[in-house]
């Protein structure tokens, strides 16, 4: 920078302050003004014709979400994991449901039938659960808060308030 005149020198071979600085300057704004014509212009063109290109993908994407013809995974895989919870259920309870039916029978073709009722019934509400997918794709989102169990606990329900509390239920006299 010395040899090229942006750094001054005095006399006695130390760089002179406000001349360095006032030459520094001017080398910045050289500098400045060279890259806006230079390279680093088409790299900038380049960029924002890179930005466009996402835009645009963007923008198909989006539509093709709207018109129905694409998913969003999150979705589906929504549906997936309740339609698999709702099967898991069901098959669980499938015992507790059908050991009173089975207690009294005693041929095995009639419980067999019974089985396989049970379970095209299991796959059917299954199958219907999964087809929320379809749904998703017609452009209908599916508003239907998914079902959920009543109660967590297992065993007696508690009484209510007016039942565990004397006198709560009944009328002032």
């Amino acid at each position: 920078m010395t040899r090229d005149g942006t750094l001054t020198k005095n006399t006695s071979n130390r760089y002179d302050k406000k001349a360095s600085i006032t030459g520094y300057i001017r080398y910045l704004r050289n500098a400045v003004r060279q890259q806006g014509s230079g390279s680093s212009n088409t790299h900038l063109k380049a960029s924002r014709v890179e930005l466009l290109d996402m835009q645009k993908k963007n923008a198909e994407l989006a539509y093709l979400e709207k018109t129905g013809q694409m998913l969003k995974i999150d979705d589906v895989e929504a549906i997936i994991v309740e339609g698999a919870a709702t099967f898991a259920g069901q098959k669980r309870s499938m015992g507790s449901r059908l050991a009173g039916k089975l207690a009294s029978m005693t041929d095995p073709k009639a419980i067999l039938k019974l089985l396989n009722a049970e379970n095209d019934a299991i796959l059917k509400n299954t199958a219907t659960k999964f087809s929320e997918i379809k749904n998703l794709g017609k452009g209908r989102r599916n508003t239907k808060a998914a079902a959920k169990p009543k109660s967590q606990r297992v065993g007696r329900r508690k009484p209510s308030v007016s039942a565990r509390k004397p006198g709560a239920g009944a009328a002032p006299e």
